[in-house]
């Protein structure tokens, strides 16, 4: 046993059967957890097929034995690692009540391990004689977590009760702290009373809702007072004049008062049968009526009052006063959130003091591996490179004496570094990828070039010289400032910045795809219907083999053996034309390939 006292650690050896011995008491309650299960479950032990050992206490070989010996040895599961078996258990249990995860559905059912009880006294019926005691079971053990039970008091005045763990077994007895879990009272009763005292017709009653949530804590949720209250009014000329001819004053106003309640008794399935019974008697009904009628008549009415009853509905004020595990107050709460907020302020900084130093640090090595390269030392100065190997230097002595320096002082010296190394990493990177640059705008103009001269001279041409021309137009701008700029660049000397960036030949060529995108999306224009009939009807004019004269008749009809109805003549073909005509095959007409 390590640090028994003062830092002094206790040792001793035993062997296992005096351990044993000594733990007899306690062997003999392994099979308490089995007899309760079984006892909840209405099982027997014989209905027991796998004994699954879970728990740091199954290693003990005496437990294993004494639970052998209780279920059998050939029950006893030991191929399920319980420790694996717990953690997978709580992580689906996890997932399954989270809505960030979809997992297959876990149906677990918590239960309470105790009853609990409401105890209350009724209403006194002087100011020296209390009331009677009361104690009502409202959930009983293994109930269900997450379920609600409202229970109705017949109160006039304020009162309060008290939630109760019920009667428990003799061997939990230990397991619980003090009996009582809370005291809950409700006020407003007394004064909503005082107020519809002159109306009350009822005794009013409080509906207290008391939930078991499913983390198994017991609160009460709300407590609402209906009050039946009588609110008699005088009767109108309109009522005198109902009643006077047979009108109920008491049941019509009843109906009145909840129409839409009327409508649903009377739809649905039901609607239809009450129609043919209201067909059915509506002789009857209205010799009923008439006899009400002439009695009606005789007396006259005698109520003066329509008698109307409403529901008032008063919520409650809820106080709970927890005498187990007290709540946090609203005050200790905002004392904890103000700790966690802290707390993760804290992290939050010195999360952001490691990232600037490690920033710092890693661009100090970086900084001198820079100053060694090849293609820094062409497009830089000596000054350059001494100028940032001095900073380099200095900070990095700097970094090496103050390990808990600020956030701030490693911002502020990686921007200094950063500032002097950035145009020596730009010229350096330019002068790889600037040639590139140019060279891919100079092979874009070219395809630019012989696709406008495909979209002129091609099969399928249609573009006219003008659009096509204002491509070539972009070319020439294009490629006379790609020469302007490349004589510039090479008369520049290498440590000195850029006339034109890599990004600036790149947007150049955006001008070009924007005119090439525009003469390939444009459409073919349509060739219209009549054009093409015309042209067909003279090229078969013109390759008919009759050689006969030609108008327009005979492009569009059989040239027929009769004289024409305007006064021309026809040529009337011999019998010999006939027979030599028979033979050959009569030309097709558009209208006959249509």
């Amino acid at each position: 046993v390590e640090n028994l006292m003062e830092e002094v650690d206790f040792k001793i050896k035993i062997t296992r059967a005096e351990l044993e011995e000594l733990s007899k008491d306690l062997f003999s309650r392994v099979r308490g957890p089995i007899d309760s299960a079984l006892n909840s479950a209405n099982m027997k032990l014989d209905d027991i097929q796998s004994l699954v050992l879970v728990g740091g206490g199954i290693r003990v070989p005496a437990v294993q034995a004494s639970l052998a010996g209780i279920v059998g040895e050939d029950k006893i599961a030991k191929n399920v690692n319980g420790d694996e078996a717990a953690v997978m258990g709580a992580v689906f249990r996890a997932a399954s009540l989270s809505r960030q995860f979809k997992v297959k559905e876990v149906r677990l059912k918590d239960v309470s391990l105790f009853p609990v009880e409401v105890k209350y006294s009724g209403e006194r019926k002087d100011d020296t004689t209390p009331g009677k005691t009361f104690v009502t079971p409202i959930f009983s053990e293994k109930s269900v977590l997450g379920t609600r039970k409202i229970m109705t008091f017949k109160r006039i005045t304020d009162f309060g009760f008290d939630l109760e763990y019920g009667q428990v077994p003799q061997a939990h007895e230990g397991e619980l702290g003090p009996q009582q879990i809370a005291h809950v009272t409700l006020s407003g009763l007394t004064e909503a009373i005082n107020k519809f005292n002159d109306v009350t017709v009822a005794s009013p009653k409080v509906k207290v809702t008391i939930e078991l949530s499913d983390s198994g804590i017991l609160n009460v949720q709300e407590a609402i007072a209906t009050i039946e209250t009588d609110n008699t009014k005088k009767a109108s000329l309109a009522d005198k004049v109902k009643s006077f001819f047979g009108g109920s004053d008491k049941n019509e106003d009843v109906k009145d008062a909840d129409p839409k309640e009327n409508e649903e008794e009377q739809g649905g399935e039901g609607s239809k049968e009450q129609e043919k019974n209201k067909e059915a008697t509506t002789d009857k009904d209205q010799e009923k009526n008439k006899t009400e009628q002439n009695n009606s008549t005789d007396a006259p009415a005698k109520n003066e009052t329509v008698p109307t009853t409403q529901i008032e509905k008063v919520v409650l004020t809820v106080q709970t006063e927890y005498k187990g595990i007290k709540r946090l107050s609203a005050a200790s709460k905002k004392i904890s959130l103000d700790m966690i907020q802290k707390l993760d302020a804290y992290d939050a900084a010195k999360l952001a003091r490691e990232e600037a130093r490690n920033s710092l640090e890693s661009f100090l090595y970086r900084g001198r591996d820079l100053l060694d390269k090849q293609e820094i030392i062409e497009v830089t100065t000596e000054e350059e490179r001494q100028k940032l190997g001095e900073k380099l230097s200095t900070y990095s002595a700097w970094l090496d004496d103050n390990e808990d320096g600020e956030t701030g002082e490693f911002k502020s010296r990686l921007q200094d570094l950063r500032q002097l190394e950035s145009s020596m990493s730009i010229r350096a990177a330019e002068r790889i990828s600037r040639p590139k640059a140019f060279a891919a705008l100079g092979s874009s103009v070219t395809m630019a070039r012989t696709v406008g001269e495909q979209l002129l001279t091609g099969e399928e041409a249609f573009h006219e010289l003008e659009d096509v021309q204002k491509l070539f137009d972009v070319c020439d701008n294009v490629s006379a400032w790609i020469k302007e700029k490349e004589a510039a660049q090479d008369a520049l000397p290498l440590w000195k910045d850029p006339i034109v960036t890599t990004r600036e030949i790149q947007q150049r060529g955006g001008a070009i795809d924007r005119e090439l995108r525009r003469l390939i999306m444009k459409k073919k224009p349509k060739v219209t219907k009549k054009k093409e009939e015309n042209n067909n009807s003279t090229e078969k004019a013109e390759g008919d083999e009759t050689g006969k004269e030609e108008s327009p008749k005979e492009s569009s009809e059989v040239p027929e053996a009769t004289n024409d109805t305007e006064g021309e003549k026809g040529s009337v073909p011999s019998e010999k034309e006939v027979e030599e005509n028979k033979g050959e095959e009569p030309a097709k007409h558009q209208k006959d390939e249509l």
